[in-house]
């Protein structure tokens, strides 16, 4: 596998690439960080001439936010480079499900049958995604999260840490779900719910 870069800073990202024993040529962002081994390689702006050294190389986009990783996705996809899924040993993976460029599977994830999982999606450590379920790009799923079967995650979605959402539920765009909180109808594009039964909060930004 070519080596990887990461565009930002992101440990638990470094760490898993090293237990795996894939190579990382380094990482682009905006400040230098201490907690990284892998080499600081520079900014954003310096990026082309960067990557012009890396032609090999492929990306992967490290911060939690899905907006953010949305507008990086755009600003790279200019440079004509490939982007990687990065998936932890430990997770449990039907064989029926899909996943896409850019997105990464962190430690003990469980992914069942027929699920498709589209690009730039980050799935943290914990979380259970159960059968037939649509995950749209840049969505976030956070720690111990139960997906249940037949729910769509619509684009840009951030699902808080130990969130249930009941089978079959529409979850909308850049919704917000806040943590514990247990979903059990559908929520609406561009709002934030919590609590359970979870309810709206107020719209987000």
């Amino acid at each position: 596998m070519p080596g990887i870069i990461f565009i930002g800073g992101f440990i638990e990202l470094e760490e898993l690439c090293t237990s795996q024993n894939l190579e990382v040529y380094g990482y682009i962002d905006s400040v230098k960080r201490d907690n990284l081994k892998a080499s600081y390689l520079g900014t954003d702006a310096q990026a082309r001439g960067i990557l012009a050294q890396y032609q090999d190389a492929t990306l992967h986009l490290t911060p939690e936010k899905p907006a953010i990783r949305e507008k990086l996705a755009k600003e790279y996809a200019t440079l004509n480079l490939k982007f990687s899924a990065l998936i932890h040993q430990s997770c449990i993976i039907s064989p029926s499900s899909n996943i896409g460029d850019g997105s990464v599977l962190q430690a003990g994830v469980i992914i069942s049958s027929s699920v498709k999982i589209k690009r730039h999606v980050k799935i943290n450590s914990g979380a259970c995604v159960a059968h037939d379920v649509d995950i749209a790009d840049f969505v976030t799923i956070s720690p111990r999260a139960t997906i249940c079967g037949h729910v769509h995650i619509a684009q840009g979605a951030y699902i808080g840490a130990n969130t249930v959402v009941l089978g079959g539920l529409r979850i909308g765009k850049n919704a917000i779900i806040g943590a514990g909180a247990v979903v059990t109808k559908d929520v609406p594009d561009n709002v934030t719910v919590i609590g359970n039964p979870a309810k709206i909060k107020e719209a987000s930004a």
